[in-house]
């Protein structure tokens, strides 16, 4: 059943508001998400916890408006086969800004 696919942004860390910086220092150890609101806009925001290196990224399988709720699905991706990694933790999540909606996020 296809929803609703409601316009958003998927935000650089640079662009991130202070708040949204904040969240994702406290909680980045451990896979989380969470939703932030200000100024008319909602953030959503998942991460995926330590991992051993870098190179990962997260796709959005998909993001959607039904049953009176904001689906948001995600994947991580691991790194490329043959892609120098640094031997140091990463932290790889994701920001993805919209307008605001009442409506409840699912994380999928």
């Amino acid at each position: 059943m296809d929803g609703v696919k409601p316009e958003y942004t998927v935000m650089k860390e640079e662009d991130y508001p202070e708040k949204v910086k904040e969240l994702i220092g406290e909680n980045k150890a451990k896979e989380f998400q969470m939703t932030y609101q200000d100024a008319g806009y909602l953030y959503l925001m998942k991460g995926y916890g330590e991992q051993k290196t870098g190179g990962y990224s997260i796709q959005i399988e998909d993001l959607s408006l039904w049953d009176n709720a904001i689906h948001l699905q995600t994947t991580l991706l691991g790194p490329q086969d043959g892609e120098e990694l640094k031997e140091e933790a990463s932290y790889p999540c994701l920001v993805i800004k919209m307008k605001y909606r009442e409506e409840p996020v699912i994380f999928e």
